[in-house]
């Protein structure tokens, strides 16, 4: 059992120092996003191949992105992001709207980071007018990209629900990727599955040893 075990761990350690992590670097688009409008407006990036860092077939590991939005109304804010292969992650959803406050969070712009495992900007509530700062987790995991090949066209998209008061703009925003090569992101898989393999037959044999 040590031997899977130690296997295992290989396997993961390997994959780890074979990745690649890449950014876009701050992508300026000093575009409008519209007030009541579900229509809203798309910004996509194509990342492709070994021209931007990440050889072509490079599988995503890991994901964070960066907002930089002026004025407008937290609160109305909603935005997903596509991959290449079509898989989407949510990552605003009118922030701090809930059952006791529809109206959602009333500031006016944010420049934030968004990354799994931090606490959901979903349950913001930051003053009037004021610009949100920070690092928060997404409506979505980001993690729902992992696994999907890193190069090819990602489309961020920003609406503004709410109705009145000024437009807000998407002064910038930037994508920071993780992605190991397809043969290595199989052997993660098999390394996990070995360390989990290992963690079912320890306790299987304690229940075997030990009944309650």
């Amino acid at each position: 059992m040590k031997r899977y075990i130690l296997a295992g761990i290989m396997l993961v350690a390997a994959c780890a120092q074979g990745s690649v992590s890449y950014s876009t670097g701050t992508i300026t688009e000093d575009t409008v996003i519209p007030n009541g409008s579900p229509v809203g407006v798309a910004f996509t990036v194509d990342i492709t191949g070994i021209e931007s860092g990440i050889p072509a077939g490079d599988v995503i590991s890991g994901l964070t992105v960066g907002l930089d939005i002026s004025g407008g109304y937290n609160g109305g804010l909603m935005a997903y992001l596509v991959a290449p292969n079509g898989t989407m992650v949510y990552l605003l959803d009118q922030p701090g709207t809930g059952a006791g406050n529809p109206f959602g969070a009333p500031g006016s712009g944010m420049n934030v980071t968004l990354a799994d495992g931090n606490t959901s900007i979903q349950g913001v509530s930051e003053p009037a007018g004021t610009v949100l700062t920070g690092t928060y987790g997404a409506v979505g995991l980001l993690s729902g990209v992992n696994g999907s090949v890193a190069d090819g066209d990602w489309t961020l998209f920003f609406a503004n629900l709410s109705s009145g008061g000024a437009n807000g703009e998407l002064l910038n925003f930037s994508l920071d990727l993780t992605a190991v090569p397809e043969s290595m992101w199989w052997g993660l898989g098999s390394g996990l599955f070995l360390m989990g393999l290992c963690g079912w037959r320890i306790w299987r044999e304690q229940r075997r040893l030990n009944p309650k």
